[in-house]
């Protein structure tokens, strides 16, 4: 029985990327990174948002999956956004 592709990855997502999302919304709210946020590109941004989501486990999950255990927390992702934000900003694009 083929599989369809398309019936493969209905529903199904990364549950980092809303996480990682909030806490880089968190992250640049914060008054010591305010200044910093608007010095950055989209493509900084963007950078930053990959990056963030390469260095954590994925955590694929259907919309109705229920979770008994997740190793990610909002620590551990803040943690990762700090060393990815000096990452960045040490490692310019020109």
């Amino acid at each position: 029985m083929p599989l369809n592709p398309e019936h493969m990855n209905e529903s199904i997502t990364n549950r980092n990327e809303k996480k990682v999302l909030t806490a880089l919304e968190n992250f640049f709210e914060e008054s010591e990174h305010i200044e910093l946020y608007h010095q950055l590109t989209r493509k900084d941004l963007q950078d930053i948002y990959a990056l963030t989501l390469n260095q954590l486990p994925a955590r694929y999950a259907h919309s109705s999956t229920i979770i008994v255990n997740d190793p990610v927390n909002s620590a551990k992702i803040s943690d990762t956004i700090a060393s990815v934000v000096q990452t960045i900003i040490n490692n310019p694009k020109i």
